[in-house]
């Protein structure tokens, strides 16, 4: 077959030292971990990942010296058999993992099991659903979840026949119908005004206010996945090309209720009909993250694609920088502003093409403050509620310090960020007990 060959090579920043490093590939292997194939991956406040391994290992990882394994061997409720098909993390920093498995029914007919699983991490006891303590069904496979402000957990089913998005409060189960057959959803996101919106197989986004169900026009694309911008607003999506109009891989973008469509005649995107792409992630300077343009006929993959806020689009790969393989699945970013992707072969990797920055901030956290920053995206000021608040900082991806104001223990305070350029940022917090707390914001100027 015709090697298919990415069109636009990729600028590069010529990094000096080793702190300033584009990639660190954690090798789980040498970790002692059982698995080097990792693949969905998630972050908590706290700067702890959480990673899907092969055959229901799930692994919540810092760094290479502090690390935990969870499989069926030491605690974990998911079976060594089963396929993770979602990890998501609540508000507590709590893991919510959706799996299958198969089994045998009576007459050895196979049987596809969908079953949902929450750890408590701090007491390190796990929660199980099944059909008969909950509305999840044997044969509507778990697509994708979400956790909302009010710490609920949203399921999107894959089937249209019947109820196929799911809310569970923490006591009481709440069943809905946001799209119909022969339509299926396929993905769901929340945003910051408890909205929710589910991409659907007919190229649809939905949102769900709670009363109404909107519709947005169809990107006309089997729509893989989606992301927002942190104007919470603009939309950004990677799907496939029906094949009769000869785009393969296409990537949306809605704003103002209409949507722009890239593909392989407009932009860098192959143009091959089989080749997919898993996954697009936005970070908080509002560059667009596309993992595993995979070519499904020959097993070959091609890095990473990015488009930046100015739509200026670059690939990497092996050839062009320090990615040790170009089988990228999944992706999610922290909260010091850098990428963090699963591979099929090579571990998990820490990507940051200006340079990463390794130190979390220098910040110790101690018995962590209780705070609440609001408003999260914000602009001009935030606010911060706490107990006997005596500093905060804001930092920014670089680790150094943008803004600072003294408490004077009390229990509300404001800060202006209007100076500030649109981005990612760190918010800390010192009480008079001498805790810490952080939260990331966005800011949008």
């Amino acid at each position: 077959m015709k090697k298919f060959t990415l069109l636009l090579a990729a600028v590069l920043l010529t990094l000096s030292s080793a702190a300033q490093k584009q990639v660190i590939n954690y090798d789980f292997s040498e970790l002692g971990l059982p698995y080097n194939y990792t693949c969905f991956i998630s972050s908590d406040n706290s700067d702890n990942l959480w990673v899907s391994g092969w055959n229901g290992v799930l692994v919540r990882f810092y760094n290479e010296d502090d690390f935990t394994v969870y499989n069926a061997e030491n605690g974990s409720v998911i079976p060594s058999n089963a396929v993770i098909l979602s990890v998501c993390i609540d508000n507590d920093g709590n893991p919510w993992i959706a799996y299958m498995f198969n089994s045998q029914e009576p007459g050895d007919v196979p049987k596809t099991n969908s079953r949902l699983a929450k750890l408590d991490a701090s007491s390190n006891t796990w929660t199980s659903f099944d059909p008969e303590n909950s509305p999840l069904l044997d044969f509507a496979l778990i697509n994708d979840m979400a956790v909302d402000g009010d710490n609920g957990l949203w399921i999107v089913l894959g089937t249209g026949d019947l109820n196929n998005l799911l809310y569970y409060n923490g006591e009481n189960w709440t069943s809905y119908q946001c799209c119909s057959a022969p339509h299926n959803p396929t993905h769901i996101k929340t945003d910051s005004e408890n909205n929710k919106w589910i991409s659907v197989s007919n190229g649809t986004i939905v949102k769900f206010d709670g009363n109404d169900f909107i519709t947005t026009p169809s990107c006309n694309m089997n729509i893989s996945d989606f992301d927002f911008e942190n104007d919470g607003e603009t939309i950004w999506c990677v799907g496939i090309i029906p094949y009769a109009q000869n785009y393969g891989v296409g990537v949306g973008k809605y704003e103002d209720g209409a949507w722009t469509i890239y593909h392989s005649g407009n932009s860098p995107l192959p143009q091959e009909w089989w080749i997919t792409s898993n996954e697009i992630v936005v970070d908080g300077d509002n560059n667009k993250w596309i993992t595993n343009f995979t070519d499904t006929q020959s097993d070959l993959a091609y890095g990473l694609m990015k488009i930046n806020a100015e739509n200026e689009w670059t690939v990497y790969d092996k050839d062009n920088s320090d990615l040790p393989t170009n089988h990228i699945i999944h992706g999610c970013t922290d909260n010091n502003g850098n990428l963090w992707f699963t591979t099929l072969e090579s571990g998990l990797i820490e990507f940051n093409d200006e340079g990463i920055v390794n130190e979390h901030l220098g910040i110790v956290r101690t018995d962590a403050a209780n705070i609440t920053v609001y408003p999260n995206p914000a602009s001009d000021m935030i606010s911060i509620k706490g107990n006997s608040i005596l500093s905060v900082r804001i930092y920014n991806t670089l680790g150094q310090v943008v803004a600072e104001m003294t408490g004077n223990g009390s229990q509300a305070v404001s800060v202006s960020t209007s100076n500030l350029k649109s981005g990612l940022y760190i918010v800390t917090v010192e009480d008079a007990s001498g805790n810490i707390g952080e939260q990331k914001i966005v800011i949008n100027n």
